[in-house]
């Protein structure tokens, strides 16, 4: 029997187990079986405690699983206490996990050990990252733009197509003079025309 991991306290020559049983307690993953001799229920689990402390306790599965057996008169020992019999206890770095409800087969307490053993062991290697954001070292070029003023109801926004590096582009595109104010249109005074389109000056639309 390995007295490190499979510790048992059902009377008085035992005692040496309290101080070992206690720090393991704190620290290690326990399944703690609570029986009572006079209790029947106890008596048929004996033969499953058997049989997982000899297999149990040897499956790499279980590597770090400690088993104990304590009678209902020595729960107070332990700081224990249990309002049936039998109880069988799960403990992990002190912390009372669950009892296990059900069917008291080897192979039914072996899976409820396995699922709270995963279940454990996936939540302390879950480490968050804080996501850092870099930095740019590259130095952004401010690219200068010129902006127009709105002017009636159109909007004209920046222009960088053809002929944007003339100086008189905005003149020459839009119909604006370089003073800020736009060209008046000739009316035709030969025709109804509202733009004098004349090819040939005529003496009425002819303004110079």
């Amino acid at each position: 029997m390995d007295i490190e991991r499979i510790l048992h306290l059902t009377g008085n020559n035992e005692h040496h187990n309290i101080n070992p049983m206690k720090q393991c307690l704190k620290s290690e993953p326990v399944i703690v079986f609570m029986v009572a001799p006079w209790c029947g229920h106890c008596q048929r689990l004996e033969p499953t405690i058997n049989t997982l402390e000899n297999e149990l306790i040897h499956e790499s599965e279980f590597d770090k699983l400690h088993m104990m057996k304590v009678h209902d008169t020595e729960l107070d020992k332990l700081g224990m206490e249990a309002s049936s019999y039998p109880t069988i206890r799960l403990f992990m770095n002190g912390e009372h996990i669950e009892d296990h409800q059900g069917s008291r087969e080897p192979d039914d307490i072996r899976d409820f050990v396995r699922k709270h053993m995963k279940s454990n062991s996936k939540g302390s290697k879950k480490k968050y990252k804080k996501s850092k954001k870099k930095k740019c070292k590259s130095k952004k070029k401010k690219c200068k733009t010129y902006k127009l003023k709105k002017k009636g109801s159109y909007k004209v926004k920046n222009f960088t197509g053809r002929n944007h590096n003339d100086p008189k582009w905005i003149e020459k595109t839009f119909g604006i003079m370089s003073g800020g104010k736009s060209k008046k249109n000739k009316r035709c005074k030969c025709s109804k025309r509202k733009i004098c389109k004349c090819k040939k000056k005529c003496k009425k639309c002819n303004n110079n």
